[in-house]
């Protein structure tokens, strides 16, 4: 472009020449030093036409809470005709709000020193560390970049930062409302109760996801008035979602009088069932908060504020834990199990980290040997926050003593290995159970029965007659006795203590126990049948009635309902022969 101005100037000036005098010499002159004036001040423009720009901005307008950080991100672009050198940045510089200011980072990271022409550079950042004590407020000011090219270049950058509440709306209205009455938190106080069945909860206020977690809070009236219908309101605030983990909850209302306290204990768990899904879970450190809020009413005659509202609040910081970890959950085993009984047993396998698992599994042993229990189940894959669940049955031994046993859960991941967290804590479970009943084997070929000899009321005496049958093919012989009646009645006497039966033989036995006088209501012993090493146990249900009950009949519950059938038609058939002899005595 310039050659080409150069050659038309040129074209002109000899044309010129051509009809110019001697007279004419001095213009010519003057008009050729003119072009070239011209000529070089176009080629000096075309070095300063210097092009830097800011792109790809991010932040350059933003919301920030109190306690946070804001972060501007921008690349530059160099799009002129030659290098800048020399570049810097005027940090740290502030932002203003009205009089009041927030000072940015003291270096931009990233940062260059050259850009060279038609280059964009990497991407810069530029942080502002926001106090939780900043004043709210819209903070505005200009990132400005300095720099060489053939001279200097001066560029800037506006920023817009709103500093926000760091608290939520519910804390805000509090502070709305104020505290004439001097209400205080006085304490909020963590115990991790762990996971089920687990010896997790080491630290209080470091949590895994299905962790228990109970907290002890004291609120006291720190003010010299009553306050009345003072109502605790609790919940969990994530500062990163900038939303509610568990809604504020209500507890119930009480009344404080001037200088005393109130201390209460609330329960949650981290599983779930939250306002958030498990893998929105932040592990930044004290990113959620406990937040106890506590409203009132002053009620005294002698305070200024009288039927004033009045709010205080506080809150406790925690970490929630996100590491490669699977656990168990929903562990479900019945807390009592007979002898020879078989249950289902199922749990939940949750993968409580942020990376998935593979070919996860589950052993289930027997902590006591006796219970000769071990398995192997096979989970498979687990992705990231998500769960499996596991069953199998379980059969209780026979032959064992009526105790507190427990079953043993490990769970492995794909080496074979227990998963383990930072804490060194194992993936075990432990979970116990109790055997009671129909232990030491049945006689399943014995039939027992027994029926009520007498009343059963208060403060009486009882008999109660038992059958026993033998179903079997040989001679047996028979230890009985009664137990577990101390509760309700003292045992008097029964009959005989050991009975020898033939094949299809059956014989009675005769219990006598003197009824408490404070008993009402069925109550429950056992007839308790032992024939060498076996053992069978016959449960047998009495309903005591008051001692003043009309005919005192009462009512047995047995296995045996057939007994029942024939005491019922018996006393129709007395009821029946009481008629028909009144009905002939009135005809004499």
């Amino acid at each position: 472009m310039l050659i080409s101005i150069f050659l038309i100037i040129q074209i002109f000036i000899n044309h010129s020449h051509s009809k110019m005098t001697i007279d004419n010499k001095m213009k010519t002159k003057i008009l050729s030093l003119f072009v070239l004036s011209v000529f070089t001040f176009v080629f000096l423009m075309s070095f300063a036409n210097a092009a830097v720009d800011f792109t790809n901005v991010v932040g350059q307008t933003q919301s920030v809470a109190q306690g946070k950080t804001a972060t501007v991100s921008f690349t530059l672009e160099e799009s002129g005709y030659g290098n800048l050198t020399n570049m810097s940045f005027n940090v740290p510089f502030d932002l203003t709000s009205g009089a009041n200011t927030l000072t940015s980072a003291s270096s931009v990271t990233g940062m260059v020193t050259t850009l060279n022409q038609s280059v964009t550079s990497g991407t810069m950042t530029l942080t502002f560390n926001v106090p939780s004590t900043q004043v709210l407020g819209n903070y505005t000011g200009n990132l400005n970049l300095t720099g060489t090219y053939t001279s200097l270049v001066n560029y800037d950058i506006p920023i817009s930062i709103n500093v926000t509440s760091q608290h939520p709306q519910e804390i805000l209205d509090c502070q709305t409302i104020g505290n004439p009455g001097n209400l205080e938190i006085k304490n909020i106080e963590f115990t991790n109760e762990g996971l089920q069945y687990s010896n997790f909860g080491e630290d209080d206020d470091s949590w895994f996801p299905f962790e228990e977690i109970e907290v002890e809070i004291e609120v006291k009236n720190d003010g010299n008035y009553d306050i009345d219908d003072v109502s605790v309101e609790w919940g969990i605030y994530s500062l990163e979602d900038g939303d509610w983990l568990i809604d504020i909850d209500e507890e119930n209302e009480f009344n404080i009088k001037d200088g005393d306290k109130e201390t209460f204990m609330v329960t949650f768990t981290l599983d779930d069932n939250l306002d958030i899904d498990l893998d929105e879970f932040v592990e930044n450190m004290d990113n959620y908060r406990f937040y106890v809020v506590a409203n009132g009413v002053i009620d005294d005659n002698d305070s200024p504020d009288d039927g004033e509202d009045t709010c205080a609040y506080a809150y406790e910081s925690s970490t929630i834990l996100i590491e490669d970890f699977v656990v168990l959950d929903n562990i479900d085993l019945p807390d009592t199990l007979s002898c020879g009984e078989t249950v289902t047993v199922t749990a939940d396998v949750w993968n409580i980290g942020d990376r998935d698992q593979d070919e996860v599994s589950v052993i289930v042993s027997g902590r006591e040997s006796i219970l000769g229990f071990n398995q192997i189940i096979e989970v498979g894959d687990i992705d990231e926050f998500d769960r499996q669940q596991i069953s199998f049955t379980f059969t209780v031994p026979q032959n064992i003593d009526e105790k507190f046993y427990a079953l043993k859960f490990e769970v492995n991941d794909e080496d074979g290995d227990v998963f383990e967290n930072n804490d060194d804590d194992l993936s075990e479970f432990t979970v116990p159970f109790k055997v009671e009943g129909n232990c030491g084997g049945v006689l399943t070929d014995i039939l027992v029965s027994a029926s009520l000899e007498s009343e059963s009321k208060a403060g009486k005496e009882m008999t109660i007659k038992a059958t026993i049958t033998n179903n079997g093919n040989e001679l047996r012989t028979f230890t009985v006795n009664a137990a577990e009646f101390a509760s309700w009645a003292e045992f008097i006497s029964q009959d005989q203590n050991t009975i020898v039966l033939d094949a299809g033989q059956s014989k009675n036995i005769l219990f006598k126990f003197d009824i408490k006088r404070d008993v009402l209501g069925t109550q429950t012993f056992f007839i308790e049948f032992v024939s060498e090493d076996d053992v069978t146990r016959q449960p047998v249900s009495v309903n005591v009635e008051k001692a003043g009950s009309f005919l005192g009949i009462t009512g047995l519950a047995i296995e045996n309902t057939s007994l029942w059938g024939l005491g019922l038609l018996n006393l129709i058939l007395v009821i029946v022969i009481i008629f028909v002899a009144i009905r002939i005595a009135r005809r004499k």
